[in-house]
Order: structure tokens, then C-alpha cells, then sequence
């Protein structure tokens, strides 16, 4: 396995000084991973048609690889919510359940195509496991046969007191039609400042870039996007649209940019989002189709830290 080091410590395993590090640290593709003690997660990989297989439900201690990009936003604002990651320490991964963990939405689901069964991680190689957070199960009910009366019912209930009363709930769900049911939340990895790592091979690459020791046949090297084994990551595509709406704006403030694809999609021009996979935009927020033809919703806010980070990593600057 790749070694990997805590960014507090690039001086002791480079010649690199820590703002030479940060100054230079967009130009690291790949080799970036935060450190955990202990999280539960699911490990599975992206199939050939696009989507998820969970092999089952691990505790996960060790580096966790991420995108550029996620480093890139620790490393700006000391933080980052992470959506997905790529378990790097195999003895780091314990089996804690393998059966499909999750009350109703058998896959495939909005997030999971397929669960493991005979299918298991023992069969893929690592460099294609995909991790996500363990997700949160959420319970709702379904909207009663007549509304009207069953918010009568409930609220008599709720002054006389029966609706304390054991069993009381349910038998007013059961004599107005109304079912439980349940649906799962992404969650995502809450990463310090202090987790984030680099790889050894990375960080001697920059040492070496930095310090004018390339071999005149190495190309530099380049921000690109990572993938972990899909070619098609999730970020991917909304990435490409804001890449040339920045390109073609470089003097334009954030919030004109947004006002700026706002326009391009209403007006169905779609110089931008050339092939449609924004949804909706308003405001406050856009929805769009990610690589997993999943719908997402991006706010205001992280659009403007997408469209600074695009910045760096295209070394544009605002005029």
C-alpha cells in the first residue's frame, strides 16, 4: 500500500517547507486521503451500467482516499463534508453485517443498484471499492384516506389522552389507511484539517516539481478530476459545466455566474449545459443528474466554493 502522511508533517518526509506545500498543493491529482479511527461504512463498487453495489456494512479504520477537489476545500476552509471515499487500508476493514441493512427500498434504490449476496468484496480489487457513510434510515407515513378525518380523530385523541396509550397510534394509522415507510439518506464524512494526508509517492512528485527535478520526458503535473475506478464520478458533470462557464466569464463575480446559467437554462440555450443535465434552478439552489443518474441539489454557496476552486485549478484569475 501507498504510504501515506498527515500534511502537518510534509517537512519532515520532503524539502518542501509547509507554504510551499499549500501553495502547490492544487497541482496533486491524485494521493490525497484523510485518516479516521473509526467509521461505519459502505464498501462496494460502481457496476458496468452505472450503478452501486453494496458488498455489506464495515467498520473502517485507516486512510480514506479522496478528490483533490475535497482536500483542496479542507485545506481552504479547515473542513469539508465528503461525500465518498476509497478505503486504502485493507486490515482496516471488519464485516459487521452483510445481509441488505435497510428497512424497505430493496435495491435498486436511489443510491444502491444492487447488494452484495454472492457477490462480495473479496471479488473486486481494491483500487475499484467505493465507500460511502452508512446510511441514515429515515421512517415516514403515508398520507391518510381521508385527511380530514383522520386529523379529527387525532386531535380528540390527543385532548381525552388515549394517544398516550399503547398501540393507540397505530390503531388510528390502521383504521385511516395509513402505512410506515422508510427511505435512506446519504450521509457524508465530516473531515478535519487534521485528518487530511497525502501520499508519500505524491508529495515526493511535488517535492521533485517543485524543486525543478522533473524528467525532461515526465509531464507536469495536472489537476485532473479523480475517479476512483468510475469513469464517470459524481461531481463530474456538474464540474464540466461551471469549467466553461468560468472559461467563458473570467472577469465575472460568482453570483453572476449564477445568474448567468440561470439565464442559459431558462432560456434553453444550453451553451453551458450542453447536454441537459440540469433540472432546475432558481435562486437559492440547482438541481441536476449526476454520473449515477441520481438527481442532486448544489445551493448557492457551495457553487461559489465549486467556482473558486475551478479558478485555482484552471489558474484562472479574475481580472
Amino acid at each position: 500500500m501507498n504510504d501515506y502522511v498527515s500534511v502537518n508533517d510534509v517537512e519532515k518526509f520532503s524539502r518542501l517547507t509547509s507554504s510551499q506545500f499549500f501553495q502547490n498543493a492544487h497541482l496533486v491529482s491524485a494521493g490525497w486521503a484523510f485518516y479516521s479511527n473509526a467509521l461505519r461504512v459502505i464498501i462496494g463498487r460502481i457496476e458496468d451500467d452505472g450503478l452501486y453495489r453494496g458488498f455489506a456494512v464495515y467498520e473502517y479504520r485507516g486512510w480514506m482516499g479522496i478528490r483533490r477537489y475535497d482536500a483542496m476545500t479542507i485545506i481552504r476552509d479547515n473542513q469539508a463534508s465528503v461525500d465518498e471515499g476509497c478505503p486504502l487500508d485493507l486490515d482496516g476493514i471488519q464485516c459487521k453485517w452483510v445481509p441488505y441493512p435497510y428497512k424497505g427500498q430493496e435495491p435498486p434504490n436511489r443510491y444502491i443498484g444492487y447488494w452484495g449476496h454472492d457477490y462480495y468484496i473479496e471479488d473486486t480489487e481494491p483500487e475499484y471499492w467505493l465507500a460511502y457513510p452508512d446510511f441514515k434510515e429515515v421512517e415516514e407515513t403515508t398520507t391518510p384516506n381521508n385527511i380530514d378525518s383522520f386529523s379529527t380523530q387525532l386531535f380528540e385523541s390527543l385532548i381525552s389522552g388515549e394517544l398516550s396509550h399503547p398501540g393507540k397510534l397505530e390503531s388510528l394509522y390502521q383504521q385511516n389507511g395509513v402505512k410506515k415507510v422508510y427511505h435512506i439518506e446519504p450521509q457524508s464524512f465530516q473531515v478535519k484539517f487534521s485528518d487530511l494526508g497525502i501520499s508519500r509517492e505524491a508529495l515526493d512528485t511535488l517535492d521533485r516539481e517543485v524543486n525543478g527535478e522533473s524528467e525532461a520526458s515526465a509531464e507536469p503535473l495536472q489537476p485532473e478530476p479523480i475517479a476512483f475506478g468510475n469513469p464517470v464520478n459524481r461531481n463530474h458533470i456538474i464540474n464540466q459545466i461551471l469549467e466553461r462557464l468560468v472559461a467563458n466569464h473570467l472577469a465575472a463575480t460568482a453570483g453572476k455566474l449564477w445568474l448567468t446559467l440561470q439565464e442559459d437554462i431558462e432560456s434553453e440555450t444550453f451553451a453551458y449545459d450542453k447536454n441537459e443535465d440540469i433540472r432546475d434552478m432558481d435562486e437559492k439552489a440547482l438541481v441536476w443528474i449526476d454520473g449515477y443518474k441520481n438527481e442532486r441539489t448544489m445551493s448557492r454557496k457551495t457553487f461559489d466554493n465549486h467556482v473558486s476552486d475551478i479558478r485555482k485549478r484552471l489558474r484562472l484569475k479574475k481580472v
